[in-house]
């Protein structure tokens, strides 16, 4: 038997892996966020400033020229280390450094371990601690600080009684407002009014806090970042304070959110199985249907009761060669696998999956379908075909035979009506058995190859001269264009179809057989001068069983010739021709 083409169990697959793609990139919005650190430490590392960058989990991630001056420690030494090497007095959970301020004890590293008093400025960027320090003793002048914050690529601010004193260029940007806008106002001002009033419940001078919040800019309610620590501006208490737009960034996580529950949605409600495994055959999930068309009553069940994924199935050879196919082409379609239930019971599946990968790991995704009763009746529809086709066959031929003979005998005018009515009810049947074969075999071919429609033409054309002539129609075969298509062995039949039906239903005198193009598509036309096809019948003429009032075929042949068509990649038409008739037009993608 041969499979079927991409089916809908095909579709769903695309469907999953189109929204599997979409989640990713939602999800590379949030890389954005990791590039944007990238980028601020490239600002930084050209600048004379003390930049430390620290993880939440107290790790050293980025350590600037001006650190490793202030330090004696080189970035290859320091990098990825714990921030205790450098704080000796801090925890090593970077939430801690938030909460400190004011003066630092620094490790410096100058031939031997020393201490040195350092300022820091610690401001919060994404999960990360970023650090500007600055030794109590000297060390960057207060110009350079200056500029280094002013063209920071985050919004820096200072606020001293709830006002705001300071806005760094990055800061009115983010805003949208000019400084004067800004200068002089209450910084909640900017906050939505229900993040303000959580903002006002805060007390205290000396707190440090990092949160999330809604601003107001001139761009509408977008959301902020926001780190604040004290410090001391112009001699009275103040508040220092880093300001990142994560507008993009939260409506990405809204995004991926959504998109992942409607993936969750699509998989627990789909019919099919849904699985996602290694290639090692661990299970990393599976849907209920998966869990019922195997017997299973849970996930955990399987798990337990199972060693790995391929012990579901019966033939290991059918499983190493699903497993070498999808190594090789990243995709398997409508693979085919027996496999084995909880309780005994053999099914039949047909798999479509796709190889992914997950962390530097192959994880397979795929659509599972039980297929056992479609099996069955398939297998059936084939006896019965070959019962028709063969025996039945067989037994027409017997009976043409001794109808045949019959005739030779002396029969009266209406004994031999009577037998010419029975001699035509058997070719009718055969005919019949024959088209269906050749349906038969159209839903079996796979395969296209070269096809020169030049010789095939030629070849039909010769094998109808002699009955065309017994009716009196003249057969013109024009050969001026040598063709290729990518078509299947069919071909023949297809052209075959439509000269016999010109032939038999037209009442034409002459019929022009000529090749045509039509942009990536070349074919063959048969145009004849007889009665043509009735204009309400040009839309219904190749559905199945339809055909003409006075026509005693089955009605089979061009619903037959378009379906191998259309299997080929191509169409066929049906118009009026110049002389009255029909022409009817096939055409197969060109070579």
């Amino acid at each position: 038997m041969g499979r079927e083409p991409l089916n809908d169990s095909m579709k769903r697959i695309a469907g999953l892996n189109s929204l599997f793609q979409e989640i990713e990139e939602k999800a590379g919005k949030l890389e954005e966020e990791k590039r944007r650190l990238s980028h601020i430490e490239k600002i930084f590392q050209g600048s004379g400033a003390a930049i430390i960058v620290i993880d939440r989990k107290g790790r050293i991630k980025f350590f600037s020229r001006g650190a490793e001056s202030l330090t004696g420690y080189k970035l290859d030494e320091i990098k990825n280390k714990d921030a205790s090497l450098l704080f000796p007095d801090l925890l090593q959970n970077s939430e801690e450094f938030v909460k400190e301020n004011g003066n630092w004890s620094l490790i410096r590293l100058s031939g031997k371990y020393d201490l040195r008093t350092v300022r820091a400025f610690p401001s919060k960027i994404d999960d990360n601690m970023f650090l500007l320090l600055m030794p109590v003793d000297g060390g960057i002048e207060g110009k350079e600080i200056g500029e280094l914050i002013e063209n920071a690529p985050f919004g820096i601010y200072i606020i001293r009684n709830k006002l705001i004193k300071y806005a760094n260029t990055k800061m009115l940007e983010i805003l949208g407002c000019d400084k004067e806008e800004v200068i002089g106002k209450p910084f909640t001002s900017f906050v939505h009014p229900e993040d303000a009033r959580s903002l006002e419940r805060l007390k205290g001078e000396n707190l440090t806090y990092h949160r999330e919040i809604r601003f107001i800019s001139k761009k509408g309610i977008r959301y902020a970042e926001i780190t604040v620590t004290p410090i001391k501006y112009m001699g009275e208490s103040a508040m220092l304070g880093s300001f990142i737009d994560t507008t993009e960034r939260k409506l990405a996580e809204e995004a991926l959110y959504l998109n992942e529950k409607k993936y969750r949605q699509v998989v627990e409600n789909a019919v099919e199985g849904i699985y996602r495994i290694t290639l090692d055959g661990e299970f990393l999930e599976v849907n209920d249907s998966f869990l019922n068309m195997f017997g299973y009553e849970s996930f955990e069940e399987l798990v337990e009761e199972t060693e790995d994924a391929w012990q579901l199935y019966i033939q290991q050879k059918a499983v190493k060669k699903f497993i070498q196919s999808i190594k090789k082409g990243k995709k398997v379609r409508n693979y085919e696998m027996e496999g084995m239930r909880k309780d005994g019971r053999v099914i039949v599946t047909t798999q479509s999956a796709v190889l992914t990968n997950e962390n530097g790991n192959g994880v397979i995704e795929g659509i599972i379908q039980d297929i056992t009763a479609r099996k069955k009746a398939e297998e059936e529809a084939e006896f019965y075909n070959s019962l028709l086709r063969h025996d039945l066959g067989n037994k027409n031929q017997i009976i043409m035979g001794y109808l045949e003979l019959l005739s030779n005998n002396d029969l009266s005018e209406k004994q031999r009506t009577f037998l010419e009515k029975a001699l035509q009810a058997v070719r009718t049947g055969n005919e019949l058995i024959e088209k269906i074969r050749y349906l038969h075999q159209a839903s079996e071919e796979t395969g296209i190859r070269t096809v020169s429609l030049e010789k095939v033409a030629k070849k039909v054309v010769e094998g109808y001269v002699m009955e065309a002539e017994k009716k009196g129609i003249e057969i013109k075969y024009e050969n001026s264009k040598k063709l290729k298509v990518r078509a299947g062995m069919l071909v023949e039949e297809v052209i075959a179809n439509l000269l016999e039906n010109s032939i038999k239903h037209s009442n034409a005198t002459k019929i022009k057989i000529y090749p045509v193009e039509e942009d990536r598509f070349a074919g063959i036309c048969i145009e004849d001068n007889g009665v043509g096809v009735p204009e309400d019948m040009k839309e219904e003429i190749f559905k199945k069983k339809v055909k003409g009032k006075r026509s005693s075929g089955s009605g089979l042949g061009l619903y037959l010739v378009k379906k191998i068509v259309e299997k080929y990649g191509g169409k066929v038409e049906v118009a009026d021709s110049e002389g009255g008739g029909a022409k009817f037009i096939v055409y197969f993608e060109k070579r």
